[in-house]
């Protein structure tokens, strides 16, 4: 059977269980618990050396990381149901977006959940273990990161620059879905099983005002809502006590947020990344 090493608050692992959730594939979970830095444990750095969630076991004993490609290994190794269009442009253009999206979005994603949320649940961590969780960090830059996200919360520079960035990639979601039903185009896909969980976790925090100006996000999230796959991987998966701890903090937050908004420059679909999705 296949094991997956994740966490029920992890975007990334949010995205892996949506695709074993819509391939209907069975798989036995071991929760990392990344508020309390099991993710620098010995045993897991012997599995995934970067110390992040997930990590997908196969049948025979192999370990699969990063969320993309475990994603494409589930894909390729468990073909049906397919989540890649049979239209080659579409396949093309779904690839470009979930690689725009691990570029882009991942640092994003941190730099929004951290500090307002993610932050409060680490403090809970007594003095000492705190330092540690810093201090084994395999990544150092990340680990100062969250230490300036944890004592500033959004007045840190790169928090408010992961706001913008976020509120492009809704702006850039809202543009997409004008040239089809789905993010690749006419069928569900990788594309968007890949995108979901970065709404649903606005949607966690109470930031679903985000994004209810652009009703092409609003319907496309209402039916990705319908179907089983979501409650199976993102309404089922998160505790209930966290869920409300997270709708507490951010209601406490979208002030901050909405006035970062507030200065956010008029997205014209014109940048680097906005024209990404149209490569083929």
């Amino acid at each position: 059977m296949l094991t997956l090493y994740h966490h029920p608050a992890s975007v990334s692992s949010a995205k892996v269980r949506m695709v074993l959730a819509e391939k209907g594939l069975a798989w036995e979970g071991r929760v990392v618990d990344i508020f309390r830095g099991a993710q620098f444990d010995p045993a897991y750095l012997a599995i995934n050396p970067a110390g992040v969630v997930p990590t997908l076991v196969t049948e025979d004993g192999r370990f699969v990381r990063e969320s993309l490609v475990i994603c494409e290994y589930l894909e390729e190794a468990f073909a049906a149901p397919s989540l890649v269009p049979p239209d080659f442009a579409e396949r093309a253009r779904m690839r470009v977006w979930c690689k725009d999206i691990e570029t882009f979005m991942m640092v994003a994603c941190a730099g929004l959940s951290y500090p307002a949320s993610d932050r409060f649940e680490v403090a809970k961590l007594a003095p000492a273990e705190l330092g540690q969780y810093y201090a084994r960090h395999p990544n150092p830059k990340l680990a100062e990161r969250k230490r300036a996200w944890a004592e500033r919360g959004f007045a840190a520079p790169e928090a408010r620059s992961a706001v913008l960035t976020y509120h492009k990639f809704l702006q850039k979601i809202d543009m997409q879905l004008a040239k089809g039903a789905w993010l690749a185009g006419s069928q569900y896909s990788l594309a968007d099983a890949e995108t979901v969980p970065y709404i649903a976790l606005l949607e966690m925090l109470g930031f679903a005002a985000w994004w209810h100006k652009l009703e092409r996000i609003d319907d496309w999230y209402q039916r990705v809502k319908q179907r089983p796959s979501f409650g199976k991987a993102i309404s089922a998966a998160v505790p209930e006590g966290l869920r409300a701890d997270m709708a507490a903090r951010g209601a406490r937050t979208w002030a901050e947020i909405d006035a970062i908004l507030a200065t956010a420059e008029p997205f014209t679909g014109r940048s680097p990344w906005a024209m990404r999705a149209e490569a083929i």
